[in-house]
């Protein structure tokens, strides 16, 4: 198991936090070769949108390993970038909770055309967020704004 899969499996924001705080740290300690700059690897993680900056500048970083064919940084900043990836798309999942209208649509197109031609259509539908964690299938009513867990994984209208 890995850390990206224990994060994807978080159920709290503070868990979100605290798994990915334990993965810098364990990367400033065994990083030797200095793969990592010391600004993606700082704490404290101040929230959401540093941890979006440092997302944008791994890719930018592995950018560059790519270009001088550097395999083994490579290979560190892949791990970062998923890691980094996991986290940002579950507590990106739960801000959209936690927004006063309670919407929390997808923001993959295909989705968005879905759920859209579902909610002019006037019909109760189910969407996965963003995140492949089956956990956080939700229910949406859109004539009642709520949302509540649904069980599983699954894309089903109902009149």
């Amino acid at each position: 198991m890995t850390i990206a899969t224990i994060i994807r499996e978080a159920k709290t924001e503070q868990e979100i936090y605290f798994l990915l705080t334990a993965y810098i740290e364990a990367v400033q300690f065994a990083d030797r070769l200095n793969c990592l700059s010391e600004n993606l690897t700082r704490l404290p993680l101040s929230g959401l949108e540093e941890l979006r900056q440092r997302s944008v500048k791994l890719v930018a970083e592995l950018d560059a390993a790519s270009k001088r064919l550097d395999d083994s940084v490579c290979t560190v900043i892949k791990e970062a970038l998923e890691v980094f990836g996991v986290a940002l798309t579950r507590l990106e999942s739960y801000e959209r909770l936690s927004q006063p209208n309670g919407t929390a649509l997808p923001t993959d197109p295909l989705a968005d055309m879905i759920t859209s031609n579902l909610t002019a259509s006037n019909k109760t539908f189910y969407s996965i967020g963003p995140t492949v964690d089956m956990s956080s299938a939700l229910r949406t009513s859109p004539e009642h704004g709520e949302i509540q867990k649904a069980g599983g994984c699954f894309f089903s209208a109902e009149s």
